[in-house]
């Protein structure tokens, strides 16, 4: 088996375009109010929702779940 090298593959015209959409859809909710906040990806528990389906992510011995909103 080869070894892969890692080579990025975007531009610098991609990355700084990214860039700048991202900073104008931040302002947009900015300029409402709105606050950006980050979430944790895994959970200890599940939702109590019966009407949503959480999928788990087993870790060694323990078994974790992708949270389903940002509510959560």
């Amino acid at each position: 088996m080869t070894k892969a090298s890692w080579q990025p593959t975007a531009t610098l015209s991609a990355l700084q375009q990214r860039a700048q959409l991202i900073a104008r859809v931040r302002a947009f909710f900015v300029e409402r109010g709105i606050l950006e906040v980050e979430t944790p990806l895994l959970c200890h528990a599940t939702v109590t929702d019966p009407h949503l389906h959480s999928l788990q992510a087993a870790m060694g011995q323990k078994t974790f779940y992708l949270q389903t909103s940002p509510e959560y």
